[in-house]
């Protein structure tokens, strides 16, 4: 017969517990910037299809998407420009449906 097995894993020693959560605090940091990463070539995309399309819903959705990117990335990290450049397409994209609605109209 074997003996009884204790209710609970023994404890590892503290200083491992935090090199856990340093690794896990990483892993979330990583996440968070490829999400804003993410956001911020949809935004990208929605600008620049603004301009065939819809200028008047994409521009600003390119405009917030971008800027909420640009807020959650960090100066230098890849997807800044992206979005820089998605809230500039935005812009573009309202004032040249304006542009084309009074000469149009």
């Amino acid at each position: 017969m074997t003996a009884p097995q204790p209710p609970f894993a023994p404890q590892a020693p503290h200083h491992n517990a935090w090199q856990q959560f340093h690794a896990w605090q990483q892993h979330q940091a990583q996440v968070a910037a490829e999400s804003s990463r993410r956001l911020a070539n949809a935004a990208l995309f929605c600008g620049f299809l603004g301009f065939f399309l819809f200028g008047i819903v994409l521009g600003p959705v390119a405009f917030a998407l971008g800027l909420t990117a640009s807020n959650r990335l960090a100066v230098g990290q890849p997807g800044k420009t992206e979005a820089s450049v998605a809230m500039v397409f935005g812009v573009i994209d309202v004032v040249a449906f304006f542009v084309l609605a009074a000469i149009i109209l």
